[in-house]
Formats: C-alpha cells, structure tokens, sequence
C-alpha cells in the first residue's frame, strides 16, 4: 500500500504507513522488516527533494542489512547513496560509496549492481576531466556487461542442449512405446469380440439399475415433499395452539390480574407514597404484559386471518407500519378467501417481504398488490429502496437475509407456486408470488 501511495507521488501517506510497519517490525524484534521500511522511507524522501533525510534512512537501512548479512540489499544502498551523493554533488562520497559496491559485488557475483556502479563512476571522472579513470571505468562496465551477456549465452546454451537431450530421450521412448503399441494391438485384437459381449451385458445391467434409480429418486423426493408439507402442516398448527394458549390461557389470567389490581388501586389510600408508586407500577408492569401477550399471540397466529382473510390480515399488519418510516400503498381484490393454511402461508410470505425491505433496504415507498382471481393468487411486493444481488443472497445460507429468502422459496414451493425477485443494487426489488388455485390430491 505505501508503494503504490508512492507511485502516485502521495508520499506524506505512504511515509504514514510506512512508519506504523516500522512499529510493527519493531514489536516483532525483525531488523529485516524495519530495514525494507527504512528503504521506503529513504525513497519517499530521496523523489519528494528531502536528500538529507534519505541519506539518513539509507545509512541506518544499510547498517541494518549489514547487521543481518543481507549482501544483495547492501549493494542496493550503496549504489543508492552514491547516486543521492552524486545528486548533491559530493563527488568523493559519491565514489566511496560505488566503490564500496564493486567491491561487495564481487564477492556475490552480482554483475548487473556492479555494471552500474562502474557506469556512476565513468560519468563522475568525466565530470571531473579524468579521461584516463573515466575510460577505465567505463571499460570495466563494458567488461562486465559482456560477461553478462556470456553468462546469459551460456544459460542459453545449456537450456538448448538439455532441450535437445529431452526431446532426443522423448523420440527413443516413443519408438519402444510404439513397439509396445503394436504388440497390444495384436492382444487386443484377441479380446475386441470378449469385450464387446462384456460391454453388451454391462449395458444392460446399467440401464437397468439407472432405471432403478430413478425410481428410488423418485420415491425419495415424494417422501421428502410430504415431509416438508408435514412439517408445515405442524409448524402452522403449533403456531396455532400457541397462540390459542397464549389468548385464552396467560392472556386472560394475566387481564383478570390487571383488572383486579385496577379495582384495587382506589383502596391504596392508607399506604404510604412509596408503597403507592410500587403498586402503580406492579399495576403499569401487568398491563404491559397482558399487550405482550395478544401482540406475540396475534404475531404467531393473526386473528384476522381466522375470522377475516388473508387481506385484512395484511391490512392489519401493515398499519402498525410507521409511516414516517415508509409511506405504504395496499391493493387488493379479495376474491374467494383460500384455505387456512395458504392464508397462513401467504400472510407468513408477506410479512417475511417486509420485513426485508424494512431491515435491509432503506426503500421510502412501498407497494403491495394482492390480486385474486378463478387461476390463483397473484402477489406483487415493489419497493424503491437500494436493492440486492438475488443470485448472491439467495446462495449466502449464513445471512438473516439469506436463510429469509430460502423460507420465502420453500414455502410457496409447498404451495405449489412460483416466486421470482427482480433486483439489482441501486434499482429497488419487485417480488412476485404466484399460487394456482389448490387442487385436491391425486
């Protein structure tokens, strides 16, 4: 990251991370890390005209790849800090330092690092009218080039020659290969016909158990399809009875309990001011729970569906809705009510609907349409909110938003219908939910 900040001229940032990974090296006790820092810091400073401070980081960048026996990166510096003197004219240091990079080039056979230090040098004796050392110099650079270009001559030479040694081994194993081909062919030719009844009879047994398969699969998938309506089936009535118990059981105890205690809180004369807020709040405390109570029984099984329909039902849902949130448009043509169950299932599919555009899609306006009609039921829920990536969401089990919108797919596949999300990000979502008028079973 400081290199490409670099790059882009952007030093004061790339000097920023390069002192918190001179933090980091330092926490770790890693020389080797802090001096590949301090390299980045003497280059910020050395393109950005701050010599001095390079020169500084380039010294204490050396001392450290010298400390760690770090030879390649110490010609590196000094061929650095020669040029950074060279720029500041300071001929002297300049060639100390190109000389001290001959030198430790040598030693690790380093051709291209050495080549350039003599090229620094034949353009400071230049510089200075020393023809003589200026064309020994540039000499030894042009000595040292051309022995690169052996070397690489050579390199090239070997890789030919074990080319050809390669594919000379390759054309003798192809010849015993080839030998060896036609005497399995002349095997071979004995077992065509064995083979072909072999493959006849394999066949055979193939289609057969493939058959076979398909039936079991089939079988397989129409177990799992009435176990997931099973499982439904039980979730909603579970729903039910809860909520029934929930009404008629701790809802009504805990009214009759708030009632009492209401009758009661006239009486509360001879007790003292604190006894009086203690028991004001015990009376506030139950009512809250008793409209806990109805609103986690109307949520596990909305009464309205039961005695009104699916569409008052959604009715009621959607006016608990703020509408300073979200301004919510419902339309809907009724038609004939379908069964408890696809009521149930829709309301379910709806409020999971909105729920998403509440939760995820900061959308403004909201527009649902139930439409019902002698085919089915057609739903369309549009919002103008952010959108999403269906494929992704759809795939991504793990999210809240995922593993809603796979309960979304598996309940209107229970209810043998069809549900399609029309989104992208930035564009808001349509979803669109279809159920066939259910038929009795086969």
């Amino acid at each position: 990251m400081a290199n490409i900040y670099g790059m882009n001229n952007q030093f004061d940032s790339a000097m920023a991370i390069d002192r918190m990974g001179i933090a980091a090296a330092d926490s770790l006790g890693s020389s080797k890390i802090k001096s590949a820092f301090y390299n980045n810091l003497g280059n910020c400073y050395l393109y950005s005209n701050r010599p001095d401070s390079a020169r500084y980081y380039f010294t204490q960048c050396l001392a450290m790849d010298s400390a760690n026996g770090l030879a390649h990166y110490m010609v590196d510096n000094y061929l650095t800090l020669g040029q950074l003197s060279l720029k500041q004219n300071q001929n002297e240091e300049a060639k100390r330092y190109f000389n001290a990079a001959i030198k430790l080039s040598d030693s690790i056979n380093e051709n291209q690092f050495k080549a350039q230090a003599w090229k620094a040098l034949s353009t400071i004796y230049k510089n200075e009218n020393n023809l003589s050392l200026a064309l020994q110099a540039k000499d030894s650079a042009s000595v040292v080039k051309d022995r690169m270009i052996n070397e690489k001559s050579e390199n090239k030479i070997a890789e030919l020659q074990e080319l050809y040694e390669a594919e000379k081994k390759e054309q003798t194993i192809a010849m015993q290969q080839l030998k060896l081909s036609r005497q399995q062919l002349l095997l071979m030719g004995s077992g065509v016909l064995l083979a072909s009844l072999i493959m006849s009879a394999w066949l055979l047994y193939r289609r057969y158990k493939s058959k076979k398969e398909k039936e079991l699969q089939a079988a397989v998938m129409k177990q799992r399809e009435k176990a997931t309506i099973d499982i439904l089936q039980a979730e909603d009535q579970e729903r039910r009875r809860i909520a029934a118990e929930l009404h008629d059981g701790v809802g009504q105890v805990m009214l009759a309990a708030w009632i009492n205690l209401q009758a009661i809180e006239p009486q509360t004369d001879s007790m003292n001011d604190e006894q009086k807020r203690s028991f004001s709040k015990a009376v506030a405390m139950v009512g809250e729970g008793c409209k806990e109570v109805r609103e986690v029984s109307h949520a596990l099984m909305p009464r309205a569906i039961l005695s009104k329909g699916l569409t008052q039902a959604v009715q009621d849902f959607l006016k608990q809705i703020d509408e300073n949130i979200i301004t919510v448009r419902f339309n809907a043509n009724p038609g004939k009510s379908p069964d408890d169950v696809t009521a149930s299932l829709l309301y379910r599919i709806i409020q999971e609907s909105v729920n998403n555009t509440l939760k995820h899609a900061s959308a403004t306006e909201l527009d649902i349409t139930i439409d019902n009609t002698e085919e089915g039921i057609s739903i369309q829920i549009e919002d103008n909110g952010k959108g999403f990536d269906v494929e992704q969401a759809i795939n991504n089990n793990e999210s809240s938003a995922g593993l809603g919108l796979q309960n979304i797919k598996h309940r209107v596949a229970y209810l043998q219908g069809s549900v399609e999300w029309d989104s992208s990000p930035g564009n808001g979502t349509v979803v669109t939910i279809f159920v066939p008028v259910k038929r009795e079973n086969a």
